[in-house]
Order: C-alpha cells, then structure tokens, then sequence
C-alpha cells in the first residue's frame, strides 16, 4: 500500500548528518540539508548561474575590494525579520579562534578574517560592517572574481536560534523548508516554511528523509513505494541491481563534481619526500578501480576538476605508470639514504562506508596496486567519517581517502585548501609559492581563457609535487518513482526545490 503523503517528497540520506549546523561539518548530507533549510545572499540556479537571492541586489566597488549587499525583506520561520547582522553574527562565529570551524577558511578573502580565525587580530576588525539592518558591507583583502560564488555557498547561509537554544526543534530557517522532526537513525521529516520569500514557487509541502544505510533495505523501500527517489549524491545502489529492477527512463543522470582522492600526509616520513608520493601514485590503475566497483557512473580522474567547471584536453595527473612508479620509489630510497625494508609501516585511512562496499574494494584495491607494482605493505584503517576527517585535520595520518564535492560552482571551490598550509582543510600540510601566485592570478583576472590557462598550470604544479591524487569522479544518478516532475539538480548535486512536483497516483 502507498502510505506517501501527497504533496511529498520521500527520499534518502545513507548518511546521518552528524549536526543541523552547517557552520560545524562538511559533511555531503550536511551540505544537501541545509540548502533545503537555509538560504544565503546569493543562490545557484539550475542552470548553474549565480542569482541574488536574500539580497536583492549587490554593489560591487570599482577596485572589486568592497561588495554591499542589499537586502530584501526575508523572513525566518518565526516570523522575524532576516537582518544583515545574523549573516555578520553567523560568519564572525565561524572566524572565533575558540570555536574554529572547518568551513572558516572560505572566509579568508575577507580583511582580517584569517588574522581574526588565528587569534591575532579581534573580531571587530574584520572587514564587515552592519550599516543598518538591511544593508550588509563586506570588504575584502584582494579582489577575488568568485566571491558571489562563495556567497551561494550553504556555508555562508546565516545560522540563527531561537534565545536560549541551539538544538534542532529551535533551529530558525529562511529557505524554503523548516525542520518538523529529527530522530537518530531514522529520519528527518521537513516542512514547508510559510515565512520563505518565494513560497508560492515551491510546490512540495513537505520531505521526509529516511536514515537507512542498507542497500537491500532502500531497494526494498522503493519498490514498496516508501521512496520517490534513490542514488547518487543522496545515497548509492549499485549498478547490477540498476540494470535488473529499474527502467532506464525513471534516471535522471548528470555529471558530478564528487571526487576522491588519496591525500598524503607531506609532513611525515618518507612521505615528505616527493618521489615517494609520486611512486604511490604512478602504481594506480584508476580504471581498474572503476571497473571493479558496478557503481552508477564513476569515471577515472586524472584532474582534479570536473569537465563541468573546466575543460581539460591535457589532464595534469599522469595514467599509471607501472616503471616511473619503480623508478621513483628506488630515487625516494637514495635521497632518504635507506632501504625499502626500513621503511616504516604505512596505513591508509579512509570512511567506513555502510551503505555499500564500494569504498572498501577501492582501498583493498589500492592496497594490492602498492604492493604489485612497489612491493609495500600498506595497512588499512577504517573509520566513521567524522574520525577520518578529524585525524586529517590534525595531520595524524600516512594516507587519506576522502571524497570532494564542490560547494559552489568554481575551481577555486577545490584549490582554495592548498592556498595556505595552515588551512584546516589542507590535510596534506603542503605549500608552493608557485601555485600561489597562479591562483591569485586566477583570482584577479576578468578573461575566462587566461583564468582556465592559469587554474591548468596550478594543477601541474599539484601534479608534480603530489600531494594528493584523484582517484575517481562520482556522477548523479537517481532513480525516481512516477509521482516525481521537474526533478533538476544543479551543478553541486542539490536539489532545485522550485521546479520539483509531486504529482497524485493515477487510479
């Protein structure tokens, strides 16, 4: 029997959110929800075109170093007006050097944020000014060409709470959902907010997200229509059960911008040494990862950038190179003045992934390439997410493996990381001048072709110091029920709530 309500969205996150607070995770399910929730000065159509959207417009300076954000009368779910101070509360409490947040660093292109974020400098001298509450002035270090991007980014959506609160049931929302009901482990039920400046354009009232992490369970919800929809990025089925369950013409495919990759810790032994990261990742057969995994649309990365963002003819990271890879090992042991066998005992680190056993093939996988082609050992540790990301925050690894998504549609999305190796994000702990000085040209330049030439030659320079190296991109995929209309994702992977339908069952 179908027990879906009408007007709903039903659908599945493999991934509890570990907090309702984006400014506290990065967490891809973090990042779905809250822009289903939240709402920033500025939002990503589904033609992946940035569009004011709390602000009703922007003033730009001529030297590009002063943006003012004009306000529309927004509304959160109490009723209260939204105010250009909950935007300047919210990212001044993500730059407070006693609550560091893993999301401060988009902030860095703001006067003294990152002086602020590092304790040397108060919050107060931090390049946003309040004039009044529908005016929000921000001033920045440099002129960056990208900073409406990252203001379309849920991490720059204000946080706020009802006095005296911070849990879920007090969390205030000014996107087009508010949360009804969160129980652990089983779902998170969301309502349409009356208070959402276009809620006449949304036509949903209301999502249901189910917690489950078991394949055959989602299956089995679909098929007993529980589920409007199920894939990638919200969850993943793999591709064998694809072909025998579901019609081709209930897919809604699109590129994605999720990427994995092998971070290595530069500032351990040997792996501070270049040669022996370049071995490491001359010895990967990518295609045989992709091969060996039957998952909806996975493609071999040899760029760190989806095609989607940029077009690379000649991709900076090199196919596996079975003897470079050997030569570069036997190069690392001379320069390190030691033997293989007095190597210390590596280990690769990555999420434990419950929902399927795609990222456990691809680390064993990975584990037999070493020691085909290198002859190392490398032992594996698994991990819930929330310990991997915190062990490569601190730099308490070997190797890392981990999954990118891009919050805003820009190639600084994935670059910025690496821009200082104090970042918390820059897991890898390395640092070029170099790749700097490309980037802040990047940053500075009007011309689409001399942007793209100066984002390509940062990636050679990524790809010849190896810090990282990227494994796989994950594509979209969602199988939908009959009921689902106007299903769009945008270029990050979100839903397009706005055109989204839930049409009655026929009888």
């Amino acid at each position: 029997m179908d027990s879906r309500k009408p007007g709903w969205l039903y659908l599945n996150f493999s991934h509890e959110p570990s907090s309702h607070d984006i400014r506290k995770t990065t967490e891809h399910s973090a990042h779905h929800l809250s822009t289903m929730i939240l709402e920033g000065l500025m939002k990503i159509n589904s033609e992946g075109i940035i569009e004011p959207a709390q602000a009703e417009r922007v003033d730009v300076s001529n030297n590009g170093l002063t943006y003012t954000f004009h306000l529309r009368n927004c509304f959160w779910s109490d009723g209260t007006p939204v105010t250009a101070q909950d935007f300047a509360s919210s990212w001044l409490s993500c730059l407070h050097p006693q609550t560091p947040s893993p999301n401060a660093y988009f902030f860095f292109c703001i006067k003294n944020a990152k002086a602020a974020h590092q304790g040397l400098v108060s919050l107060d001298q931090v390049g946003i000014e309040v004039p009044n509450e529908k005016c929000l002035v921000v001033h920045l270090k440099y002129p960056i060409n990208y900073f409406l991007e990252i203001m379309a980014s849920p991490f720059a959506s204000p946080i706020k709470y009802t006095p005296q609160a911070s849990d879920y049931s007090s969390l205030l929302c000014n996107g087009p959902f508010k949360i009804q009901r969160w129980v652990h482990a089983q779902e998170i039920r969301l309502v349409k907010n009356p208070h959402y400046r276009c809620k006449d354009a949304i036509k949903l009232q209301g999502i249901r997200i189910s917690l489950v992490n078991e394949e055959s369970t989602l299956i089995a919800l679909f098929q007993d229509h529980q589920l409007d929809m199920i894939g990638p990025p919200f969850c993943h089925i793999s591709q064998s059960i694809q072909n025998g369950v579901f019609k081709p013409d209930n897919a809604y495919t699109l590129q994605g911008t999720l990427v994995s990759v092998c971070n290595f810790n530069t500032e351990k032994f040997p792996l501070n040494n270049i040669h022996f990261r370049k071995a490491l990742a001359y010895a990967i057969e990518k295609e045989q990862l992709v091969d060996s995994m039957h998952m909806f649309h996975t493609r071999a990365a040899y760029s760190l950038l989806p095609e989607t963002f940029i077009q690379h003819l000649h991709p900076a990271f090199r196919f596996c190179d079975s003897e470079n890879a050997k030569e570069c090992l036997k190069l690392a042991l001379e320069e390190l003045n030691i033997q293989q066998d007095q190597l210390p005992k590596l280990k690769l680190t990555y999420p434990l992934s419950k929902e399927h056993d795609a990222i456990k093939n691809i680390v064993q996988i990975l584990q037999h390439q070493w020691k085909q082609h290198l002859d190392l050992d490398i032992d594996l540790e698994a991990l819930e997410i929330q310990q991997v990301t915190a062990k490569l925050g601190q730099r308490d690894y070997d190797i890392g493996f981990v999954s990118w998504a891009a919050s805003y549609p820009s190639p600084f999305c994935y670059f910025e990381r690496f821009l200082s190796k104090d970042t918390k994000k820059n897991y890898t702990g390395w640092e070029n001048p170099q790749f700097i000085s490309l980037i802040q040209n990047a940053t500075n330049s009007t011309d689409n072709n001399s942007q793209a030439k100066y984002f390509l030659d940062a990636e050679k320079i990524l790809a010849s110091d190896m810090p990282i190296t990227p494994l796989i991109f994950w594509d979209y995929c969602l199988i939908t029920s009959n009921r689902v209309k106007g299903l769009k994702l945008c270029k990050t992977g979100n839903l397009c709530l706005e055109s989204l339908d839930i049409t009655p069952p026929k009888n």
